[in-house]
């Protein structure tokens, strides 16, 4: 349709899935999706992700008295009320879950197909030469839980792109857990930010 309503859906295939490990120094002035390239780590073994955008939860407080209204500029009833005030919460933090393939391929100057590893509990111990042993919890410099990462969910449809940032990411790895005596092993994942280290940014289409 050249005019109307027509919505150009985005695919599965039309969203990537980066990470940097370290963003303290990246300047977001700018548009965020010029600064995403496949040389970051790309996540393309991924499925069920889910974003949730920070929500503003209210409650109702009631009041002594009552109130009336009359329809008219922004207001659309006409009647008697009690009197009541909205009470509006902390805004809660962005947050990220998914599956991952365990590809276990992480590690190394040449990593392929990265599994949050990295993020989850930063470098890891050099065993010999030819492994890195990777503890939960551990406060020794190289084996603690990356906090100055960045996530991006980005989309492009070839009409309209967009993209999901969270910077100063915490990330979790969850259940590992096999699909099937016949299937793979999975890795699930969970990660959160504070409000103002997360946007959602579009492309100008006027």
């Amino acid at each position: 349709m050249a005019t109307g309503n027509h919505v150009g859906l985005i695919h599965s295939s039309q969203g990537v899935l980066t990470y940097q490990t370290d963003v303290s120094s990246v300047n977001f002035a700018g548009s965020i999706i010029a600064l995403i390239t496949t040389a970051d780590e790309q996540v393309i073994q991924c499925k069920n992700i889910t974003i949730t955008p920070p929500k503003t939860e209210s409650e109702q407080v009631p009041l002594l008295g009552v109130e009336s209204t009359t329809a008219g500029s922004g207001v659309v009833a006409t009647g008697v009320f009690q009197n009541a005030m909205q009470d509006f919460k902390n805004t809660t933090n962005w947050s990220a879950s998914g599956t991952l393939a365990l590809t276990l391929a992480n590690d190394g100057t040449s990593a392929s197909i990265p599994d949050f590893l990295d993020l989850a509990t930063g470098e890891g111990t050099a065993i010999s030469t030819t492994h890195h042993r990777h503890t939960f919890g551990d406060s020794t410099t190289g084996q603690t839980q990356l906090l100055t990462g960045g996530l991006f969910l980005a989309f492009d449809n070839g009409v309209r792109a967009g993209v999901v940032a969270m910077t100063n990411v915490t990330v979790n790895l969850g259940d590992i857990k096999a699909t099937g005596a016949d299937g793979h092993w999975e890795l699930d994942f969970e990660a959160n930010c504070l409000p103002k280290d997360g946007v959602l940014e579009v492309e100008d289409f006027d």
